[in-house]
């Protein structure tokens, strides 16, 4: 993981689908304390993490089919 440049994150929410694009890895320092300082300070996981996409549901049925597919 040391081209963080591919580096795609796909996060299914209740909203939709997310396509996040990782800018900026830690690799040796992902399990320390400020790692997760960073991923909880917004301004930190937004210098880190892009957003690539955004597929929204369509509707709540729309959703519901995703989640148990």
């Amino acid at each position: 993981m040391s081209d963080a440049k591919n580096l795609l994150v796909l996060h299914e929410s209740a909203a939709g689908y997310a396509l996040f694009e990782v800018v900026s890895f830690d690799e040796i320092g992902a399990l320390l304390e400020g790692a997760m300082d960073a991923i909880t300070d917004l301004g930190k996981f937004s210098r880190a993490i892009k957003l690539k996409a955004f597929q929204p549901f369509e509707s709540a049925e729309d959703a519901l089919s995703n989640i148990n597919a």
